[in-house]
């Protein structure tokens, strides 16, 4: 069993010449379901409410409020003799007051705060057995200011500064753990309770300043140079073991032993447009590195799957990201479209200082996100007022995974031996897809304007891997195999209808 669909819809009222307000909302699921053996479900529900208002000439402002409902299922089928159903659930209520002040022609200023209020629910486990992991619960409120600035007809600056916190709140059961070991359960010396409301850990100081400023210098009518520099900081966490056949995506927010993380980035870039036959084209070609602080990893051997206190099969380390980007664009007749080239590393650096707290013997390895290469193909074809038909091409190199270098056999059970996190790669990944999309001719003074799209994703039915997991050979003993796991392994034909009124 494979689908998936998405819903989603706009509505904009305009109070007055001044005031208009906007509801948007989006619904999507994506089902997925093995020879009825299990089966998972993911998808989100948004609802975006925004009211634009323009005080002056000069300034106006945004005033928003967002609901999302990010949920996971992962089961069993309900005649199953071991029959289970397991939820995750991440919700966030976001609101927030974005101001924009044109103080002069060369001169533009923005401001404004915000709060994101989130609530986890790791795991409801249901069925044949019944548990449930404890509701987190989080705030992270913000301001900022930036400035855009024109000075003289070459150089404009971009920079800003914004500051941000975080609070974990109760209702929450801590473990509390033994001064100078690793977090173990074998070093759980108690608990602390915290009641609803109370502060379990804050993150409130110079920490939170997230400076950031970029230079575009024109050096003539069609070049330019960019230099940035910007700084985040991460409450949030998403750890993911890469030997996994299943989405199981698991977050967990700041804490007391849980740091947040820290990235400091830096980019150069030169631009240039280019004017062939009267042809317009863009080149660009930007190098960037970033440093990272903080950033969790999951220890060996370790059961990340329905474990309250997770801090113990994690640890922290360093990153690094640096790579090449290469694009090139053309912007006029009928035929447009761009070709992207990237060249990247991203590698992790996790060496702590007990034992079992190190990866690949303290050394850096590539991260779960690395890809060497990454290349995308993209064409647009005008044919006439009411047709285009475009093709979109990508080409990635596999994602690194852990396969293991051994097999053990402990008491008639053999399990496999890692110890090189990321040392292989996945097969590496490539995609066509062609769309033809028709739009109807809109008569004088009509509101109503509509469009057809039709598509085949995966064109040439290319079963790109998801993953890769072992198993005992069916047929042969003694013999592990490796299982490839391809999830849309065939042609996905699509029609969708888009209409505004």
């Amino acid at each position: 069993i494979l689908y998936f669909y998405d819903l989603n819809g706009k509505l904009n009222y305009k109070i007055d010449e001044k005031n208009t307000v906007y509801l948007s909302g989006y619904y999507g699921r994506d089902v997925f379901g093995i020879q009825d053996a299990f089966g998972f479900d993911w998808g989100n529900t948004t609802a975006t409410l925004r009211w634009n208002s323009i005080f002056s000439d000069k300034l106006f402002a945004n005033f928003t409020g967002v609901y999302s409902d990010y949920l996971y299922t992962l089961g069993t089928p309900e005649d199953e003799e071991f029959q289970f159903s397991w939820n995750s659930r991440i919700q966030n209520y976001v609101s927030s007051a974005a101001f924009t002040w044109y103080k002069s022609p060369e001169t533009k200023v923005k401001f404004g705060l915000s709060n994101t209020y989130y609530l986890f629910d790791p795991a409801v486990i249901s069925g044949s057995i019944s548990a449930e992991l404890q509701r987190q619960k989080a705030a992270e409120p913000s301001v900022y200011v930036s400035s855009e600035q024109k000075i003289g007809n070459r150089l404009t600056l971009d920079y800003g500064l914004r500051f941000g916190a975080f609070f974990r709140m109760g209702p929450f059961t801590e473990s509390v753990y033994r001064a100078g070991e690793s977090l173990e359960d074998s070093s759980i010396i108690g608990f602390n309770q915290y009641t609803s409301g109370q502060t379990i850990a804050s993150f409130f100081d110079l920490n939170g300043l997230e400076p950031r400023i970029s230079a575009n210098y024109l050096i003539d009518e069609v070049q330019s140079i960019k230099a940035s520099y910007n700084r985040t900081r991460q409450y949030i966490h998403l750890i993911s073991n890469t030997t996994a056949t299943t989405p199981v995506d698991i977050w967990r927010p700041s804490g007391n032993y849980i740091e947040p993380a820290t990235a400091d980035q830096i980019a150069l870039g030169y631009f240039r447009n280019v004017e062939i036959y009267q042809q317009k084209y863009e080149l660009s070609a930007e190098v960037y590195y970033k440093d990272m602080r903080d950033v969790l990893d999951y220890k060996d051997g370790a059961d990340l799957i329905f474990k309250e206190n997770i801090e113990t099969e994690l640890i922290a380390g360093q990153g690094r990201a640096y790579g090449l980007e290469i694009l090139f664009r053309k912007n006029s007749g009928k035929l447009t479209g761009w070709i992207g080239y990237t060249w990247s590393k991203t590698e992790r650096l996790v060496d702590g200082q007990y034992a079992g707290e190190q990866i690949n013997n303290g050394e850096w390895f590539p991260s779960n996100y690395d890809k060497t290469h990454d290349i995308s193909l993209v064409a647009t074809y005008q044919l006439n007022q009411k047709w285009d038909i475009g093709m979109v091409w990508v080409f990635q190199t596999g994602r690194p995974i852990t396969y293991p270098s051994a097999r053990g056999e402990y008491e008639g059970i053999i399990f496999p031996v890692y110890d090189n996190r990321n040392g292989a790669r996945t097969p590496n990944y490539h995609r066509l897809d062609l769309s033809a999309n028709y739009t109807k001719e809109q008569k004088p003074q009509g509101k109503w304007q509509s469009s057809w799209a039709f598509g085949i994703y995966n064109a040439y039915a290319r079963r790109n891997p998801y993953s890769v997991f072992f198993r005992e050979a069916a047929l042969q003993t003694n013999i592990t195999e490796a299982v490839q796991l391809s999830i849309f392994g065939s042609i996905i034909p699509s029609i969708t209808y888009n209409f505004t009124f």
